[in-house]
């Protein structure tokens, strides 16, 4: 089992979009290495409908074409989500010669794993049966869909994978949304979300001053002054 935090540290970083919590994470930790951080513009969300879904992740590697003599039994990924009793992400990395030529999630996984406490499936290759996902409840994230697969293989269960250039451990703290996924790590998890509020207060006030119906170029010379001169 994996560190986790208090459920409400979950719920409260579901009210913030990726890109908001990413740049709370930079108020806590600075910039780190994008590979660390946010995925890359190959993973496309494929449920934009569904709001921002947050969970620990739940790591594999697999081949969906190709039989393997060491091929794990695939209901382990079915009780690793089950038996965490909470919130998670399955993430999948396509370790093929020729990645994303078979889907490695479908329809009816995402029905068997909405049930046993499954978010989202974050898919480092193809998918299938997107609005059969779509209306099991599970958001999801991939590189493409093909309409099938051959005799798969689950290579590990638990070991980093990498998703469109973003490394990610079994145990963190993925929030996911139309852009693509932020990294949280538990440990800072709490503090993020503190720093998130400070963000969008900020958003905010920029927003509002900038959309002023009576903005001038004065008020744009007095927000610049401010810009250069914090307090």
């Amino acid at each position: 089992m994996f560190k986790t935090v208090e459920p409400s540290v979950l719920e409260g970083l579901a009210q913030y979009e990726s890109a908001l919590v990413q740049n709370a994470g930079i108020l806590v930790r600075g910039h780190i290495p994008a590979n660390q951080d946010y995925s890359g513009p190959e993973l496309k969300c494929m449920t934009p409908e569904k709001e921002t879904t947050v969970g620990y992740a739940i790591t594999l590697t697999a081949m969906p074409n190709t039989p393997h003599p060491k091929s794990l039994d695939h209901i382990v990924l079915y009780d690793a989500v089950a038996y965490t009793e909470v919130p998670t992400i399955v993430v999948f990395q396509d370790v093929e010669g020729h990645p994303g030529r078979g889907a490695i999630f479908g329809d009816e996984m995402a029905f068997r794993l909405n049930a046993i406490g499954c978010r989202g499936a974050v898919i480092g290759g193809s998918v299938r049966d997107v609005p059969g996902i779509a209306k099991a409840g599970l958001g999801l994230w991939g590189y493409s869909r093909v309409p099938g697969h051959g005799d798969s293989s689950y290579l590990s269960i638990g070991e980093p994978v990498s998703v469109a250039g973003l490394r990610i451990e079994q145990g963190d703290i993925l929030v996911c949304d139309a852009d693509g996924i932020t990294r949280v790590p538990t440990e800072s998890a709490s503090e993020v979300l503190e720093k998130c509020g400070h963000v969008r207060e900020k958003e905010a006030a920029t927003f509002s001053y900038m959309s002023d119906s009576e903005f001038t170029l004065d008020k744009y010379k007095a927000w610049k002054k401010l810009r250069q001169n914090p307090e």
